[in-house]
């Protein structure tokens, strides 16, 4: 048995290291062209800069997919539950209970973490343009008109942080979705009949979790305000008339928020139900949508384009000054 075992295992083995030869040796004899070719035509150095900027972004970001997954899912399955033995998962299949556990999902937390290091590392490998800006951004020399910020923010800074914020809350949606699964399994979520049960430790667990998703959040709205002067309109690039007095002021209202339901949801979900922070859940959406949506899709069909002129000649006047900058004529006289 043991011998047939080994078999198994050497098969495996084998086949996992065919695979991946197979998937590697496109991009290693891709990899192996374009050096030979930065080599020959003199900008060895650049490929070896860029190489070296997909890798450290790329590993970075797989390191960090490994621990959010890594130490996430070996603390929902370390518990044990008063009410696993409850679990209908048992009663439908029988042969689980003869399963060690323990060690299936200490294998199981392992291998998922690696499998998410694999998937991040090409994710962030991608964002090594944007982080060669962000690290070696300057300053342009003329400030927006809205925040006061060097132009270069937008260019360098905003890119960078914005892509980060955004696969951190990937992340951070990932593991919740493998801790929920996980607790199913450990009992630690059961149905007992037509009612759901959720032990105390699940509920703090996925509070956090949510905490951080709605800090993550609030931070995308509070990005999101110096994304409007990338925006393009119909008429103008940059931010509107409906832009600075609508969406940008239900922007911040939406940051902060975010950022008590944050607070509130870990507490109310440790110590209650879970009605009160799913309806919380439910207020956020609704307030995007009003305030987001319908508030500046209003204003903008009944008092902005009956006036569009007028209102926007502001707007304008910014766009016409940043094109001049864009294209070297500002010093030029009309």
């Amino acid at each position: 048995m043991n011998k047939k075992r080994s078999g198994n295992r050497g098969l495996i083995a084998a086949v996992v290291a065919a695979f991946i030869l197979l998937a590697g040796s496109r991009e290693l004899v891709s990899f192996m062209a374009d050096w030979l070719f930065f080599r020959e035509v003199g900008f060895g150095e650049v490929f070896a800069k860029t190489f070296q900027a997909k890798l450290l972004s790329g590993l970075s970001f797989g390191v960090f997919a490994f621990l959010m997954i890594f130490i996430n899912l070996r603390i929902a399955s370390r518990r044990a539950f008063s009410l696993a033995g409850l679990n209908p998962l048992w009663e439908r299949v029988p042969q689980l209970r003869d399963l060690d556990l323990d060690r299936v999902l200490r294998w199981l937390s392992l291998g998922l973490s690696l499998f998410a290091v694999v998937f991040a590392f090409p994710v962030g490998s991608g964002y090594w343009e944007q982080a060669l800006l962000f690290l070696n951004s300057t300053p342009a020399g003329l400030a927006d008109p809205l925040f006061g910020k060097d132009v270069s923010f937008y260019f360098f800074t905003y890119p960078f942080v914005d892509a980060l914020n955004i696969a951190a809350r990937s992340l951070i949606v990932a593991a919740a979705l493998l801790v929920l699964a996980v607790s199913v399994v450990r009992g630690g979520i059961v149905f007992i009949g037509t009612r759901l049960t959720v032990e105390r430790a699940v509920k703090r667990h996925l509070g956090i979790l949510a905490a951080l998703f709605l800090l993550s959040l609030s931070a995308s709205f509070l990005l999101d305000r110096y994304g409007l002067l990338t925006v393009e309109h119909g008429v103008l690039y940059g931010a509107s008339y409906a832009d600075v007095h609508a969406r940008l002021p239900m922007l911040l209202v939406m940051a902060l928020l975010t950022a008590l339901a944050a607070v509130a949801v870990p507490v109310l979900t440790a110590r209650g139900s879970l009605a009160v922070p799913l309806a919380s859940f439910g207020l956020l959406i609704a307030a995007f949508v009003l305030g987001l949506q319908v508030y500046p899709s209003t204003m903008q069909s009944f008092k902005v384009s009956p006036n569009e002129i007028v209102l926007e000649q502001f707007y304008f006047r910014d766009y016409i000054v940043f094109i001049r900058f864009g294209y070297g004529l500002e010093n030029m006289e009309l």
